[in-house]
């Protein structure tokens, strides 16, 4: 990642649900904690490592 590259934005949303803002950052991996919604659920997938850690034992 680029050295100017911020850590976190925000990001609004434009054109049918403009006026949504979303809080958005960066994390590093593995994650500590599921991601809302399951979103974390695929990143195993595309490396083992990236596996979200839980309190189980793996």
């Amino acid at each position: 990642m680029p050295a100017d590259t911020p850590d976190a934005w925000e990001h609004r949303v434009h054109g049918d649900d403009a006026g949504l803002a979303f809080a958005c950052r960066f994390l590093p991996l593995p994650l500590e904690q599921p991601l809302a919604d399951a979103q974390d659920a695929w990143l195993g997938r595309i490396d083992p490592r990236w596996s979200t850690v839980t309190g189980d034992a793996r």
